[in-house]
């Protein structure tokens, strides 16, 4: 039997930390609909977040209501940390981002999630 690729080891570390994140914490699915976290993630892609997994750090990629839009959320890259307050980005500013340049820095407590994994398209990929 041969033996397994580079690409088959990681999706099948990929399938493995998606495993052990289900049993160790709340998973939540998350479909993006903008341009702004492009080459990252895309229109249309499908994520995972683990559901207020704690805390983030700088190159995280979080899920969180946008201030002032109740029930609107947003996926922004964590540019920053300081006292307590995140400073949020897009990956694509051309793209018209809409992150803590419009918004200022938002508490850590704000952030609902922090995106584990890009399950579609496929094949996997973690984002960290």
């Amino acid at each position: 039997m041969a033996e397994p690729t580079g690409k088959q080891l990681g999706r099948g570390r990929a399938l493995a930390s998606l495993i052990a994140a289900a049993f160790t914490l709340r998973i939540r699915r998350f479909e993006i609909a903008d341009r702004s976290m492009e080459p990252t993630l895309g229109d249309g892609n499908w994520v995972l977040g683990a559901v207020r997994s704690g805390s983030v750090r700088p190159g995280d990629i979080v899920v969180l209501e946008m201030p002032g839009r109740p029930g609107f959320e947003i996926v922004k890259r964590v540019a920053a940390i300081g006292d307590g307050s995140l400073l949020l980005e897009g990956d694509n500013p051309a793209a018209g981002s809409v992150d803590s340049e419009t918004f200022g820095p938002v508490p850590a407590a704000a952030v609902s999630a922090r995106l584990v994994l890009r399950y579609r398209p496929l094949p996997p990929r973690l984002l960290r």
